[in-house]
Order: C-alpha cells, then structure tokens, then sequence
C-alpha cells in the first residue's frame, strides 16, 4: 500500500492463497473482496485493511462443500464506511439439484453485520454480481435470472437492476 506521495505504507500478505477480485478504498481502511483457499479448501471473502497495512477483519462466505457453494461477487462503502457485499449462492435441494439465489451483505465498518438478505424463489434461479451504493439510505444491485422480472420473462435468463433502501428493503426491480 502506497500514500498519495507514493511512499510505501505496507507491503503484507494475508496468507492462504487469496486471488483478489475487488477493491474500493474507504476512509477509514481498504476493503477487498476475494477468494481464499488453504488444506480446507476455497471461499469467497471480504476484507478490511487498515490503512497502516495490517488486517482488520475478515468476513468469510460460507465455505464450499458438496452442498452448498458462495461466491461474493462485489463491494462497496458508503460514506459512513459501511460495507456492501452482492453474490451468488447455490445449495443442493433433497433432489440433488443445485438452487441457485442471489443475497445482498451488508456490514458495519467496524464488521458487524447489519443485514444479510437472500432471494429464495424454488421456482427460479438468481444471481447477484454487480452493486452500487449511492448513499447509506440507497444502493442497486444488477443481476440474471431465469425468473421473472416485473412478471415477466423474455425466455431463458434476463438481466435485472435493483433498488435498495439502506436496511435492504427492495424499492423496485426493473
């Protein structure tokens, strides 16, 4: 990590094999979203790193099994340094077949969660993979699904933009 004057802060690494997706810096840190892996395997997560370098947090999404998978697929802050997190999760149903949803994270900036949100349609499958944070009050999140959308569906998977307020609660989907 470098200062505006390009003075190295910290050059740390944080163990594991992390491959990095995603970075947004914050005020208050760095937070990054990526993968991890070690000898018990591979999971998506999220991380604050302090400005001086050194590891804040660390959130993990749930670890890969053979039922169930998680894969954040970005961040972002608001303001207030809170923390925003959209992915994909897949769980195997009592049929074997995998039920793929999208859920939407969000913590405060010292890690404590605020909410943690799912769309569970049996019927549909959904992923979240893209968000954009406006405010604390306000935040979009764009994603597939083979569902419905406003309820239709134009075949196969069609794209979605949604609308959050700062608690989660969906505005409108479009």
């Amino acid at each position: 990590m470098r200062a505006s004057d390009g003075a190295l802060l910290a050059d740390t690494t944080y163990g594991g094999g992390v491959g990095l997706i995603n970075v947004v810096a914050g005020s208050d840190g760095v937070y990054i979203q990526g993968d991890v892996s070690n000898d018990q395997g591979s999971a998506s997560a999220a991380y604050k790193i302090g400005l001086d370098g050194t590891l804040i947090w660390v959130r993990p999404g749930s670890y890969w099994s053979p039922r169930s998978h998680e894969y954040i697929e970005d961040v972002g802050i608001d303001a207030q340094n809170n923390v925003y997190l959209v992915g994909t999760s897949q769980v195997e149903n009592p049929i074997g077949v995998f039920d793929t949803d999208y859920f939407i994270r969000k913590y405060n900036s010292a890690g404590g969660l605020l909410f943690d949100k799912r769309m569970a349609d049996p019927e549909a499958d959904a992923g979240g993979y893209e968000l954009s944070v406006m405010s604390p009050n306000e935040f979009y999140i764009v994603g597939l699904t083979d569902g419905e959308v406003n309820g239709r569906n134009n075949g196969g998977y069609d794209a979605f933009l949604m609308r959050f307020d700062g608690q989660g609660r969906k505005i409108w989907e479009r």
